[in-house]
């Protein structure tokens, strides 16, 4: 608990950088989006407690999506994992023209 508050303090701290609404972040799921986007910041600065957050976020959806392609939990559970590393490798790569969930699916 004192952890996932720990974090939350964290995003509210990098959320200022992205005061200024996106296209992306307006309408439904813009919340959701302003704490991808600070949870992605904080990825870039190296912090493996926003990547956990993002990973937890993400991991299932990905792993159905996979999943439904190719009817084999070995090759989900590899590409779903292989994608979130991808994210940790390349978080400084985003340029914010799309989602946060679109950019990782």
């Amino acid at each position: 608990m004192r952890q996932r508050r720990r974090i939350s303090n964290r995003i509210q701290q990098h959320m200022s950088i992205y005061d200024m609404a996106k296209p992306a972040e307006t309408g439904p799921g813009g919340a959701e989006q302003a704490e991808d986007l600070a949870l992605l910041q904080l990825v870039v600065d190296g912090d493996r407690d926003a990547f956990r957050s993002l990973y937890e976020r993400y991991y299932q959806p990905l792993f159905r999506f996979i999943y439904r392609i190719t009817r084999r939990t070995d090759l989900a559970e590899e590409g779903a994992a292989d994608a979130m590393l991808v994210v940790w490798q390349n978080a400084k790569s985003f340029q914010g023209r799309s989602r946060v969930s679109t950019w990782i699916m």
